[in-house]
């Protein structure tokens, strides 16, 4: 769920011409990853993009599952993720790669002048975490998480942020027909995870309206044939 396991093109900062500028958010991979487009200046060739985690900052995982292992929501995780998705997705960001981690790139975010590692750690969403690298804003960032403890607010808090339970599509007691048959003409509120073309994505069904449990499937639209892409 927005992690290694779904398929996303994800590429390095040596695609990127420069290790700052503007981008569009195109899909949050974490509560502090990110991955950026830039702009397509060559109609024969995919614009860049690069993946981006945020500096000096650390947001609780989030679930997800694949074919060797699966990982729980960390208290949190799941608020942390939405909190950034609703934050930044679509929408155009400054960004400067500030250091790196073996391949992760390492960097600052901000959305209207706003620090978007500041915006979830001054909600109790993220923490800070220190070392020999370190982000150029870090007393910011270490003035954000006091005052989210001084307030009790999420991670410092004893409210909420409880794991979610997770149905998903390809676990062996999941029944499609009969989840089909039961819910068919239905409409539900959901979450787009993650597009493979203009003709099928994955979504996240929330509960409520009949569905249990936060339900991850693979939905592809009817009546629509489209071209596929490498």
């Amino acid at each position: 769920m927005c992690s290694s396991d779904l398929a996303y093109r994800l590429v390095t900062l040596s695609r990127f011409p420069m290790a700052s500028g503007s981008a569009t958010v195109k899909a949050i991979l974490s509560g502090d990853t990110v991955l950026v487009v830039g702009a397509q200046k060559d109609p024969n060739r995919a614009p860049p993009e690069l993946k981006i985690s945020l500096s000096s900052t650390q947001a609780p995982k989030i679930a997800m599952k694949s074919a060797v292992q699966t990982v729980d929501d960390e208290p949190f995780g799941w608020e942390c993720r939405e909190a950034l998705r609703e934050f930044v997705i679509g929408k155009a960001v400054d960004f400067k790669v500030d250091y790196a981690i073996g391949d992760r790139q390492m960097g600052t975010l901000k959305l209207q002048g706003k620090n978007v590692a500041e915006y979830l750690i001054e909600r109790g969403l993220a923490k800070v975490v220190t070392g020999q690298r370190a982000s150029p804003e870090l007393d910011d960032l270490q003035t954000a998480e006091k005052e989210a403890q001084s307030k009790g607010l999420g991670l410092w808090g004893n409210k909420g942020g409880a794991p979610r339970q997770i149905a998903y599509s390809t676990d062996e007691d999941f029944d499609g027909k009969s989840f089909v048959a039961k819910h068919k003409g239905k409409k539900f509120p959901c979450i787009v995870e993650w597009v493979r073309d203009a003709g099928h994505c994955r979504v996240l069904l929330l509960p409520g309206k009949g569905i249990e449990k936060y339900t991850l499937i693979g939905c592809s639209f009817a009546g629509l044939q489209v071209e596929g892409f490498k």
